[in-house]
């Protein structure tokens, strides 16, 4: 799963980062607003493993809506 305040509740999601991706839908509000500048959204940390190590923290992904 994964939190955003880009798309709207429900919305599935192909996140990518090199040749990983995971699919996600969109079923929270966040990241916190003070962080919108430096954040799209917030992957759960299942999500997160599959596209790198926890302790990266943050990193860059290609983030593409499934119809």
């Amino acid at each position: 799963t994964c939190a955003s305040w880009d798309y709207p509740l429900g919305t599935k999601l192909r996140v990518s980062r090199g040749n990983k991706s995971v699919t996600v839908i969109c079923n929270d509000r966040g990241p916190a607003k003070r962080l919108l500048s430096t954040r799209q959204l917030d992957l759960s940390q299942r999500s997160f493993q599959k596209l790198a190590p926890l302790q990266k923290g943050l990193i860059l992904v290609k983030v593409e809506v499934i119809k």
